[in-house]
């Protein structure tokens, strides 16, 4: 089975899915495989290009993979201008070897999509013909935004036809939450949230802030601040929250852990 996870929108949370749908299947005994065929966070890796989420999962999840095979397309200015000029850029074939390769080493493949259904289209890699030809079933993460939400998903429910599976909101926000669950009346007299105390980020959390601390930094920086790592966690929506303090004694634990 090949399951591709797709959006409507930028940082709807799909690595995250990928990352736990894989440990639910691997921890049952399934083999998982995964291919991110478009790549949009590119990142050096032992001087490859390569792209950051697609390599944060295959570690997390202890994939037998080259950088390639993870995610054969990885978008770069100098790919984008090759397309705007109509140059011949050869990437289906890319794509095709990747995931005829994972799935031959699979049971289910996990496909990471890019951020909505028409990205790609530019470089001729439209995601619902992909999602066609390698017949996909597809399940739809989302930031949860009341009717706009309800519209964008109704919208790719009916260009996906019987491949769509269902939808998962993510960051429903708690009045909505509480009137969904409980009706109008417990809506009406939701109350504030108290403020929590920051927690510890948990293991797949500090590998990735691992991972980008690692990186090369932003901006021509030296390396990165302790701001811009938990700006980008946020950002990234690793974390819904996360404070200067906690990156600074994960990273310190984590430095100390290696000795």
């Amino acid at each position: 089975m090949k399951l591709y996870i797709a959006s409507t929108s930028s940082f709807a949370g799909k690595t995250l899915l990928a990352l736990a749908l894989g440990t639910i299947w691997r921890e049952a005994g399934v083999k998982v495989g995964y291919v991110k065929p478009l790549g949009k966070i590119p990142v050096m890796r032992e001087g490859r290009l390569v792209d950051g989420d697609a390599m944060f999962l295959a570690e997390a999840l202890a994939l037998d993979a080259a950088p390639e095979a993870v995610c054969p397309v990885v978008i770069t200015q100098d790919l984008v201008m090759a397309a705007w000029r109509g140059e011949e850029l050869r990437l289906r074939g890319r794509i095709s070897a990747a995931v005829h390769d994972a799935e031959a080493r699979s049971e289910v493949l996990l496909v990471g999509g890019a951020a909505n259904l028409r990205d790609g289209i530019f470089l001729g890699l439209s995601p619902l013909e992909f999602i066609v030809n390698y017949d996909c079933r597809v399940v739809l993460m989302d930031r949860f935004d009341g009717e706009t939400s309800m519209d964008q998903v109704l919208s790719a429910a009916e260009a996906l036809g019987p491949r769509f599976l269902g939808v998962v909101f993510n960051r429903v926000q708690p009045v909505r939450e509480k009137f969904v669950r409980e009706g109008l009346e417990a809506a009406l007299n939701h109350a504030r949230p108290q403020k929590k105390r920051s927690k510890v980020l948990d293991g797949a959390a500090e590998a990735r802030l691992v991972q980008l601390a690692c990186s090369e930094a932003p901006d021509g920086l030296e390396r990165w601040t302790l701001q811009m790592l938990a700006d980008k966690l946020i950002e990234l929506e690793v974390v819904a929250t996360v404070s200067r303090e906690t990156v600074r004694t994960t990273l310190k634990k984590m430095n100390s852990s290696r000795g």
